[in-house]
């Protein structure tokens, strides 16, 4: 995790924490990538937050490990979805911020990736895992930019054609366990973008979807530092959610192995009417990944009492929620008001 304690022009430090969590492939550097006044992170610290910044399992920053080496040529440190990233990973994260601060509650702010977790671990507070638990009911507000849960309606071409293909248990068989790691992207991408607007809109849409929102001086920075990495395991529980509209645990593929993971032939599906964190929403109809009918399945299913704020916005794609420079009027400034209603007094 990174971390700004407190912003510039604040004297008094030591301000309640908040989460912010990274989306697909992408990594904390989302939250800093543009000027001072326009990214959420900056910008949360001047308004007097102690801003931390978790990076997901297996991208450029969370590769490190006690015991596992990314780079041994095993699965063992790759054997990892966004099921791990919610049930394990946020609750850490959550129970080290409020240790290091002295705090008694903390706020999470998650893109695309980061959303899915925390609707993964907030809707699990009652399976028995009393860690998991005293971490969720410490979360004083979650804020859901372009959030996802199901994605059986999303158009993301990347996505679309790893879900029809088999690409990714290709990958997988022939021992190719991390997707996308940050490297040689990062050089070509820049140069894609140098070369062109159209060309470099062309890689974003592939991923991501078109958007008529971003600073586009600005897009071989955005794209220097992404894709981050994930693993391949991560990627096939990604389109598994596309392929079958529904919001589960990861499918280990037989009946057998599901039964040694979980109990049952069929993974456990997660249940968005347990979701116990208020929660505010921010999506937008031009998303790709989180399609608006996929969201509002989410309305939908959350308890009304839990969604304390829903925002549409008409002209939003997925990556304007944290690149686009008009994010801090349409969004991060309502979003920073709820989190400073809903803080640690």
């Amino acid at each position: 995790m990174f971390r700004i304690p407190y912003g510039k022009k604040i004297t008094n430090k030591g301000g309640s924490p908040v989460i912010l969590q990274h989306g697909l492939l992408d990594s904390s550097y989302t939250w800093v990538s543009n000027f001072e006044d326009e990214s959420l992170g900056y910008l949360l610290a001047d308004n007097g937050f102690d801003v931390w910044f978790g990076n997901n399992r297996g991208n450029r920053y969370g590769r490190n490990h006690t015991t596992l080496n990314p780079d041994d040529g095993t699965n063992n440190f790759w054997a990892f979805t966004w099921d791990e990233m919610g049930m394990i990973d946020a609750p850490t994260m959550i129970h080290y911020v409020l240790d290091k601060t002295g705090y008694d509650s903390v706020g999470w702010v998650g893109h695309s990736e980061g959303t899915i977790q925390m609707f993964a671990a907030g809707t699990s507070t009652n399976n028995g895992d009393e860690y998991l638990k005293s971490a969720i009911e410490k979360v004083n507000l979650f804020v859901a930019l372009a959030p996802v849960a199901y994605v059986s309606n999303m158009q993301s071409k990347l996505l679309q054609f790893l879900a029809h293909t088999d690409v990714i248990d290709r990958l997988m068989n022939r021992g190719i366990y991390e997707f996308l790691p940050y490297g040689p992207i990062e050089q070509v991408a820049p140069e894609i973008c140098r070369r062109g607007d159209k060309l470099c809109d062309i890689f974003l849409m592939t991923v991501c979807g078109p958007t008529l929102q971003l600073n586009s001086s600005r897009i071989q920075v955005y794209v220097s530092e992404t894709p981050a990495g994930t693993s391949s395991q991560n990627m096939k529980h990604w389109i598994q959610g596309v392929l079958n509209p529904t919001f589960q645990k990861y499918d280990f593929g037989t009946d057998e192995l599901n039964i040694q993971h979980y109990g049952t032939s069929t993974p456990p599906s997660y249940d968005l009417s347990k979701l116990v964190i208020p929660t505010a929403l921010f999506s937008g109809s031009h998303d790709y990944l989180g399609d608006p009918k996929d969201v509002t399945k989410i309305v939908n299913e959350v308890p009304s009492n839990k969604i304390v704020y829903n925002d549409i916005q008409p002209d939003y794609a997925h990556l304007d929620f944290v690149w686009a420079p008009n994010a801090v009027d349409r969004i991060y400034n309502k979003a920073i008001s709820l989190l400073q209603q809903y803080k640690s007094k």
